[in-house]
């Protein structure tokens, strides 16, 4: 890091789910010892309804977790999650969370143009953030390519609009 910089968090993330690695508790405990940097970790929340994975991201300051999708269909197409993981189970596991964790949540959601913008998805994602009582929402999209052609960014008209339809706690 250059001289003079601080840096804000240090951020567990990469190519994969980080709540998969099962020392993760461990590694956040690690980091705790050696420096005062907040950690953040950033999950796709899918494992958050376990106890123990709940435990240890709990072990964190600010925990980013996403929510794409308002029903099961859409949410099976955003996320081509595993088989037995459902949008119910997401949705449960960060409110079980929320109500365990004295962090900050900073729910992240990333839209993608015609599959989870109409009325019906930003109303059920909207009761879902209500549910699950994030410290802030982040709206994301498209910026670089993609690996399937039909995933369409968002401009940011579109984006400041779900914003205000989703509530003040939206960037």
């Amino acid at each position: 890091m250059a001289e003079g910089l601080e840096a804000d968090f240090i951020t567990i993330a990469g190519s994969g789910e980080p709540t998969l690695n099962l020392r993760l508790g461990e590694l956040i405990d690690g980091i705790k010892k050696i420096t005062n940097i907040p950690v953040a970790v950033l999950t796709n929340g899918t494992l958050l309804y376990k106890k123990d994975v709940r435990a240890d991201c709990a072990k964190a300051d600010v925990v980013m977790p996403s929510l794409d999708a308002g029903n099961e269909q859409t949410f099976q197409k955003v996320n081509r999650p595993h088989k037995d993981i459902s949008i119910e189970n997401l949705i449960s596991g960060l409110c079980a969370f929320r109500d365990e964790f004295v962090g900050r949540i900073w729910l992240e959601v990333f839209f993608v143009e015609g599959l989870n913008t109409d009325a019906e998805q930003i109303i059920k994602i909207r009761d879902a953030i209500e549910r699950i009582r994030p410290d802030k929402v982040q709206l994301n999209t498209a910026v670089r390519p993609t690996a399937d052609a039909d995933i369409k960014r968002l401009d940011t008209k579109k984006l400041q609009a779900i914003a205000a339809r989703l509530g003040p706690k939206c960037e």
